[in-house]
């Protein structure tokens, strides 16, 4: 009997189709099951699963904007799932109504794309892509509104994990009218063991805050795969490009009354370096006494995206290429600032607020600033002939502190007072 635990091989005449038929279920753990099966269906797929392809085709990751990073959970939709949903949210209002666009960047590019009599309010993270985003759309006005209330629709994709996901939904149904309708991206059923527990607790923590389910359609979305992803998937020996296996759940809510929304969980602080497209993040912890930086994985990419995975929790330095380091981060902290200053990014050394925010320079920042020079070097090259030299803005350059200031980085990173 075979070992495999979803679809049998045999009915799956490709890798591509096994993965296709899987519910969700991610292509590493699929090959890790193929590889340990005997049988010569199962290796048959693993071989395919495993062989670089002898053209590699350009894998889109967005237009005009910075490569996704793994730390944001960031799955984009494809160009039609993008204009499908705002072609639903368009029929679903009327002209002069406002539509929520929340966490869903091409999204937000195909909205530009058409002459809809509609406003729309861009909620985004302050980083590289908010950037992008807002630089599309500043010469429309239908996007000039920023409050995000009364709004007749929302589209909306939290990342697919329960505190993250019930958040976003929560700020979703504030920001919209009783009577609204609520596109909301969700997990697959089968794409992880709990799935179905976590879709029962998403729905309830709908009806608390005062959303009814109109229509749930299975795998509806598609989604594009991130250059983080396909470059874990290499990291963990499956070479085929797979440029939109990820599909999602679309979940419809009509919103009937006001209720209390779960809160967000806290973003980690940190500080971001982008240079031609390619994001270089430092967290505050956790902290190390190695001078050095370290990956935590074999070659530096991590061969997995998914957060609960083994030995992650131990990187405090992530790219867009799902790079994973471990390293001193008051040095890399300095080091990165320096290395910003050196590329125009952060003139005179100074944070966001005007208050000097790089450290005293010692030896150990010193020698840090060539080595993440190569290591970003190395990400624009492997990203270049895995998802294609034009799949991404190499325009995109920026350096600022994420989800907080350059104080409460330091707060946390010291344990102090900021």
């Amino acid at each position: 009997m075979s070992a495999f635990q979803g679809i049998p091989p045999a009915w799956a005449p490709s890798f591509p189709d096994l993965v296709g038929s899987s519910r969700g279920r991610h292509p590493i753990e699929l090959l890790a099951e193929l590889t340990g099966d005997r049988s010569a269906v199962a290796q048959r797929l693993a071989r395919e699963a495993s062989v670089i392809p002898v053209r590699q085709s350009p894998m889109p990751q967005g237009d005009g904007l910075a490569l996704p990073h793994p730390l944001d959970s960031e799955w984009r939709f494809n160009a039609d799932t993008a204009h499908g949903l705002v072609m639903r949210t368009i029929e679903a209002t009327k002209p002069g109504d406002t539509i929520l666009l929340l966490g869903v960047p091409t999204v937000v590019l195909a909205a530009a794309e058409t002459d809809a009599d509609r406003s729309f309010v861009v909620a985004c993270e302050e980083n590289i892509i908010g950037v992008g985003l807002m630089a599309r759309i500043a010469c429309d006005p239908r996007f000039q509104d920023p409050v995000a209330a009364n709004c007749a629709a929302a589209i909306v994709d939290p990342p697919w994990y329960p505190k993250m996901f019930a958040g976003l939904l929560g700020q979703a149904a504030a920001a919209c009218r009783v009577g609204g309708t609520l596109f909301i991206g969700a997990p697959p059923l089968g794409v992880r063991p709990t799935s179905e527990v976590e879709r029962h607790e998403a729905l309830a923590t709908a009806a608390d805050i005062g959303l009814a389910l109109v229509i749930e359609s299975p795998e509806k979305l598609v989604y594009r795969t991130p250059a983080f992803e396909q470059a874990a998937m290499e990291a963990a020996g499956l070479r085929l490009q797979l440029p939109t296996w990820r599909h999602g759940d679309l979940l419809v809510f009509r919103k009937d009354r006001s209720g209390r929304s779960p809160a967000l969980p806290p973003a980690p602080p940190a500080f971001e370096l982008t240079l031609n497209g390619i994001r270089l993040r430092l967290l505050a912890g956790p902290t190390t006494a190695s001078k050095l930086i370290t990956p935590i994985a074999k070659d530096e990419v991590f061969p997995s995206v998914s957060t609960r995975a083994p030995g992650r929790a131990g990187a405090n330095l992530w790219t867009s290429g799902n790079r994973a380091f471990r390293c001193p981060p008051a040095a890399t902290l300095t080091a990165l600032q320096l290395l910003a200053a050196e590329n125009d990014l952060w003139p005179k050394r100074l944070g966001p607020m005007g208050k000097e925010s790089v450290d005293s320079t010692s030896i150990d920042p010193i020698h840090l600033i060539p080595e993440l020079a190569r290591i970003a070097a190395r990400d624009h090259a492997h990203m270049a002939a895995l998802v294609g030299v034009s799949s991404w803005n190499q325009a995109a350059n920026d350096a600022r502190f994420l989800n907080g200031s350059a104080a409460t980085f330091r707060q946390t990173l010291l344990g102090v007072a900021a």
